[in-house]
């Protein structure tokens, strides 16, 4: 019996890479994240030993303070938190990325994060045209006479410093650090997370700066009439 040619590992791979789709995706994705860490580690080696651990250690903070920044801003849309690659595919699947764009791999935490946030306020959109029954007017804002309007769509956070803002005098202020230290402890979030919400209450006329951007903010009085009706 004539023996059977051996197949090396090497071809094997080479025609799963030209036969099977799945293995093909698997490694432009495996390239692309191979490619930037290369690019990366060929210019840490070339510095000194205190240069390479000074860049690493620059590079990592850089990496978690943006990763820090997106997850706050996804949380004010009302999204978890990506913690894993695999969160951050999800997410692009749950905002209707490509999904060939997706599986290829060639996409960055960037570009998955603007197309969430955008998605959410199509969402957000939707769901008012839905309760208004009538295409929004640009910049439309609730005001003191809309009692017979549905309220604005609001993420969980921005309900939470909505109510926080409502049980602070309006005579004061709030700063960012005032409604954080106000919040009850389970519904507690980041500063930048209350700014962003507190910047779209103030977007909606449900809250005001009166003193400017930089100072603090109070509920206007569409803002308490809505926390009524949310508590009733």
């Amino acid at each position: 019996m004539a023996e059977r040619p051996r197949i090396s590992a090497g071809e094997a791979f080479a025609r799963s890479l030209q036969n099977d789709p799945a293995t093909r995706a698997a490694w432009k994705r495996t390239s692309a994240r191979l490619r930037v860490i290369g690019e990366i580690w060929s210019r840490i080696r070339t510095a000194s030993a205190d240069e390479r651990q000074h860049a690493a250690r620059e590079l990592t903070e850089t990496i978690q303070e943006a990763l820090r920044a997106s997850g706050d801003e996804l949380a004010a849309a009302g999204f978890e938190p990506p913690q894993t690659i695999e969160d951050w595919e999800h997410l692009a699947l749950i905002a209707e990325m490509p999904f060939e764009k997706i599986r290829s791999g060639d996409f960055t935490l960037a570009e998955v994060r603007a197309v969430a946030l955008a998605w959410a306020d199509r969402q957000r959109m939707k769901a008012m045209l839905a309760g208004e029954g009538r295409a929004p007017q640009p910049g439309r804002q609730v005001t003191p006479d809309d009692d017979d309007q549905p309220p604005p769509a609001l993420t969980a956070n921005e309900v939470a410093v909505l109510r926080t803002l409502a049980s602070i005098d309006p005579a004061e202020l709030a700063s960012v650090a005032r409604v954080e230290a106000a919040m009850d402890r389970a519904q507690r979030v980041s500063e930048k997370t209350i700014r962003l919400a507190i910047r779209r209450l103030v977007g909606l006329g449900l809250a005001e700066r009166p003193e400017g951007d930089r100072r603090g903010a109070r509920l206007t009085i569409a803002g308490r009439r809505l926390v009524r009706k949310i508590t009733d």
